[in-house]
């Protein structure tokens, strides 16, 4: 049991060869999420469209929590990244008529990245879709939450991009610890009963976490 401690110590400080171009890794990346006040629109057979101005919530610490993983590679000074972000919404200002109105399962995102370094900095843009976990009460209806794909609940529901910087630290072993900051913006198409809303949201996320890493010889 000495020697398995003792080799996976070795593993993780074990420096790697600076010369090294080719870089795999994937991390894990817990954090915070500002979600800015947006439109929404909830639309419904025989009903008038209702429209508020929403304030919502992500309570990134409570259960399912907020976070990203990411997987890709390095080479020379860029790469790439497939990216699934977990972003929570609740809508705050309820009214009688939208009673309860969140995407908490969640309000995912899932997306290419393009990835630029400079120095130790790395510039990410993204791309990609949507995956939405929607739940609501509209007009005394309440959504059941199944259907959609694996009949979970969740819906491919619209764009998503984004735009941000990240940094790597003890870069030279195995684990590492990893930082970004990135602002994200996107349009989804939920259903609800008898209809559909449309959530606009753009979100700041705020993460740090812990990687691993494999380099490759040129």
């Amino acid at each position: 049991m000495f020697k398995v401690f003792v080799f996976g110590v070795m593993m993780v400080l074990c420096p790697f060869d600076g010369e090294a171009q080719w870089r795999l890794f994937v991390n894990f990346t817990p954090g915070v999420s500002i979600v800015a006040p947006a439109p929404l629109w909830v639309h419904q057979q025989e009903h008038s469209s209702l429209y508020q101005w929403a304030h919502y919530r992500s309570e990134p610490f409570e259960a399912p929590i907020y976070y990203s993983i990411r997987i890709g590679y390095t080479h020379v000074d860029k790469g790439w990244e497939i990216e699934m972000n977990h972003l929570k919404i609740y809508l705050q200002n309820t009214s009688d008529d939208l009673s309860r109105f969140s995407v908490s399962h969640g309000y995912n995102q899932l997306m290419v990245n393009r990835l630029l370094m400079k120095g130790s900095w790395v510039r990410k843009y993204g791309v990609g879709v949507v995956v939405a976990h929607p739940e609501s009460t509209v007009r005394g209806l309440m959504y059941h939450e199944s259907g959609g794909l694996f009949g979970a609940g969740y819906h491919i529901a619209g764009p998503v991009v984004q735009y941000g910087w990240s940094r790597d630290f003890i870069t030279r072993s195995v684990v590492y610890l990893t930082a970004s900051l990135m602002v994200s913006g996107a349009y989804a198409r939920v259903p609800v009963v008898d209809g559909h809303a449309d959530v606009p949201v753009v979100a700041l996320h705020l993460q740090v976490g812990v990687g691993g890493q494999y380099r490759l010889r040129p």
